[in-house]
């Protein structure tokens, strides 16, 4: 009975996330569509989505009054005021970013502290984010589509009050070293996915594939992890992108293979974060998740150099290396 619940638990958190995201995407661009350059609404989105979830974490760890659904609840109420019609934008990407900062506390905190010594609930979980995000790119210009969120947006607040009040808090002291560690292999995957390497036109539908790809890897990550260990895993996605990483530039049928490769690392990571922090289950996600955005602006940075591709599997064989050292470590 218990394993049924968390199963549900996990498929509308999973739901919810796929929601969240493309519901945020939807409003950002059609709330931009007309306003150029948009570059800081997208910049103060991402603040308030990603780098602000290490904050609203050491809140949820530390006050026992505040619970996990709380953050759920609150963040589909701030994402159905950012539909509002003609609301001001600046107010409107507040709303929305804090939203989707607190839906990733408080769920991510849930499968997290729920899933054990498991990893596929956790790829399984963070996996929908991304097919969101271009689901809801795309739909932006639609209202009707709009309006499908805005439905579903409140039936999520329906089916979010049997979220646990209690979250699962280990004493242990804190690995400082492990975590920081973890937190570099985080934002150089976020810098390889965001980099601009290929040299394939990406049409609709191949960005859909390579979504896809990203989908896949989080997914497969955590459930390959619980079946044949972290080290095997990690030594078999880091063959495999070193064979396939030079030769997938020009196609992107093999540059989707090396994006589901990359990313099944991700539950990987966010277990041994938690591993390394277990007395702040939800700091150690949102401290991971705020990595991402430190990963997309070394993309940038690094965009101004003329860098050889071997470069980043340098720094791909540096985050096998970590991950491998930190799963020994915490044994």
């Amino acid at each position: 009975m218990v394993s049924e619940l968390k199963k549900n638990m996990l498929l509308k958190q999973t739901l919810g996330h796929f929601c969240v995201d493309a519901s945020c995407a939807t409003i950002v661009i059609g709330s931009t569509r007309d306003i150029f350059p948009a570059l800081w609404f997208y910049v103060l989105y991402n603040f308030y989505a990603f780098c602000l979830q290490p904050f609203a974490g050491i809140v949820l760890d530390k006050f026992k009054k505040v619970q996990p659904k709380h953050y759920i609840i609150s963040s589909f109420f701030l994402l159905l005021l950012g539909f509002i019609p003609y609301f001001n934008l600046w107010a409107r990407i507040l709303l929305i970013g804090i939203g989707n900062c607190l839906f990733h506390l408080g769920a991510g905190t849930v499968i997290l502290t729920s899933a054990g010594k498991k990893m596929a609930p956790l790829g399984i979980f963070v996996s929908s984010g991304a097919v969101g995000l271009v689901v809801g790119s795309w739909l932006a210009f639609y209202p009707v589509w709009q309006s499908i969120f805005i439905f579903a947006l409140m039936m999520l607040i329906l089916l979010n009050f049997d979220v646990p009040q209690k979250i699962t808090v280990k004493s242990a002291k804190i690995r400082w070293g492990l975590a920081w560690a973890l937190c570099l292999c985080i934002a150089i995957r976020a810098c390889m996915g965001f980099v601009s390497l290929t040299e394939f036109k990406k049409s609709p539908l191949i960005v859909l594939i390579i979504t896809l790809g990203v989908f896949t890897g989080k997914s497969l990550g955590g459930i390959l992890c619980d079946k044949w260990g972290i080290k095997k895993v990690v030594l078999f996605s880091t063959a495999f992108v070193m064979a396939l990483f030079l030769f997938s530039f020009q196609n992107p049928y093999l540059w989707t293979i090396v994006q589901i490769i990359v990313n099944l690392s991700m539950p990987i990571t966010l277990y041994l974060m938690y591993k390394s922090m277990p007395s702040c289950p939800a700091f150690s996600f949102g401290l991971a998740a705020s990595f991402l955005t430190i990963g997309f602006l070394l993309a940038v940075w690094l965009e101004k150099f003329s860098l050889p591709p071997a470069y980043f599997l340098a720094l791909f064989a540096i985050n096998s290396v970590i991950i491998l050292y930190s799963q020994k470590s915490l044994k």
